[in-house]
């Protein structure tokens, strides 16, 4: 059976509008993820379950450990930074004390409010190396379009209005992001079970 002229006609004209069709779908884009937050995503885990020690944490994210002062008396954080397409992180994350080692740290230590962090010695962060990390605060620099983070977790469970910013909240991966003028100011990482929006 032979096809006529019509037919051939027929045939190229749905291929050309196949092909429109598919150019129409290409030009939408996919919505972004935040760039190289898969750098923390290995630790994510373990923090969920309030089983993510500073060892654990420095060997995924080199860095440096800090006292600073803080209401309670003082708290240890461990820093580190890395960067991804273009996108820099910033990670400091602080680590589990009870009341008496805070203001035990604090007179130890001699770091008042008002003051900067302290760097300290790599030794004391391998003596430390089993406590737990109970929060971790991660700010972009750039700030990320808030678009971004949507195409991380998509849309937040909760928005809550706060002075000149919203707080997006996912309860399901212990996240809180700060979010202003559509650019994610900072996220926060705890356990689900610890989080208070």
């Amino acid at each position: 059976m032979f096809l006529r002229p019509r037919h051939y006609l027929l045939i190229a004209a749905l291929a050309m509008l196949g092909f429109a069709f598919g150019m129409w779908l290409s030009s939408f884009k996919a919505t972004a993820a935040l760039a190289g937050l898969d750098k923390l995503e290995p630790v994510l885990p373990a923090l969920k379950q309030q089983q993510l020690s500073l060892h654990d944490l420095r060997a995924h994210l080199p860095g440096e450990l800090y006292v600073e002062a803080s209401l309670e008396g003082a708290v240890l954080t461990w820093h580190s930074e890395w960067e991804a397409d273009e996108q820099a992180w910033q990670l400091v994350a602080e680590l589990a004390l009870t009341a008496e080692e805070r203001q035990s740290l604090a007179k130890a230590s001699g770091v008042t409010r008002g003051k900067p962090a302290e760097p300290l010695s790599a030794a004391l962060a391998d003596q430390l190396g089993s406590h737990l990390v109970q929060a971790i605060n991660l700010r972009g620099e750039p700030e990320p379009h808030q678009e971004a983070l949507e195409g991380s977790f998509g849309r937040a469970k909760l928005k809550l209005p706060l002075e000149g910013e919203e707080a997006w909240v996912y309860p399901k991966e212990g996240l809180t992001a700060r979010v202003g003028d559509e650019t994610v100011r900072l996220l926060r990482f705890v356990a689900p079970d610890d989080l208070n929006p």
